[in-house]
């Protein structure tokens, strides 16, 4: 999609600010943080094209914000008067209101990740997680294949399991492609994922992991303690782990859904699951981890 386009798609964004300017962003674990610069009157740089010298300032300011790793490759118009940055050398998305710059995950109030809509929009060749290469085991014998990028130790993951999922592989409506990463608690998570993926039946050993989940601590059922799961599983799950980062420019959040091409990113509602498996709009009831 054009740079031109993405300003159109990320107007339809309501407003990200907290009141008194103030925003607390959930930084990626790109190794960002979020850094003000001296105080400042409202930008020029806001809804107008960058000039020489505001595009010199605006790079020293991202220079401050990165401690010196990022620079500018370019620049397009953002939703409510944010400037969007393109970032080298990563080709990752930040915003600037020229006084902050917001580097990381920028959600709306309808739980869109704007970073992410406007990395899709720019770099779609960076969306190529999860792919038939990527270690995963299928489940359901009958139906349409959803793909899953879910978390051993994902609350949201087993609440859309055993609300949605599960019973719609039952009903022999659905088959799920069940994609592990380690997120949650990895070092309990990872070994979780790489028993499953070593089992005799994964898909077996994903059910007891639902079945016996501990919502409380946010723990899987599968067992860990005492346990030897071969290397080359982990290695898997530390591939996949490592993939779906870098696919979604640091703010990957399961469980991650994949459906005749469309892709959502984070929890959805029972409501908004069913929706979405309908190929409707879930904008609203959704939320992310």
């Amino acid at each position: 999609m054009p740079l031109k386009g993405v300003g159109r798609i990320l107007n339809l964004a309501t407003k990200v600010f907290a009141i008194l300017g103030v925003l607390v962003v959930v930084v990626g674990s790109v190794g960002w943080w979020l850094s003000p610069t001296q105080p400042a009157p409202q930008s020029p740089l806001v809804g107008r094209r960058l000039g020489p010298r505001s595009r010199i300032a605006l790079a020293h300011l991202v220079r401050e914000a990165s401690r010196g790793q990022a620079g500018i490759e370019r620049t397009f118009a953002g939703p409510d008067g944010l400037t969007g940055l393109v970032l080298t050398p990563s080709g990752s998305v930040a915003w600037t209101n020229g006084r902050y710059v917001f580097l990381g995950a920028v959600f709306d109030t309808k739980g869109q990740n704007l970073s992410l809509l406007a990395q899709q929009a720019i770099s779609p060749q960076r969306f190529r997680f999860p792919t038939r290469a990527s270690a995963g085991f299928l489940m359901g014998t009958a139906g349409p294949i959803l793909t899953m990028v879910a978390d051993p130790n994902c609350a949201f993951c087993h609440q859309d399991w055993i609300r949605v999922l599960g019973p719609r592989i039952a009903a022999g409506t659905l088959r799920v492609r069940v994609v592990p990463v380690a997120l949650v608690d990895p070092a309990t998570a990872r070994v979780r994922a790489a028993a499953i993926l070593s089992a005799p039946d994964p898909g077996e050993a994903w059910m007891q992991n639902e079945r016996d989940f501990h919502e409380g601590a946010e723990q899987g059922g599968l067992p860990v303690q005492g346990i030897t799961v071969p290397p080359v599983a982990l290695t898997a799950v530390e591939t996949n782990t490592a993939a779906f980062f870098a696919s979604s420019n640091g703010t990957a959040a399961t469980p991650t859904f994949v459906y005749h091409g469309r892709r959502h990113v984070g929890y959805l509602s029972a409501r908004a699951l069913h929706a979405f498996l309908l190929h409707e709009e879930v904008h609203g009831d959704s939320g992310h981890e």
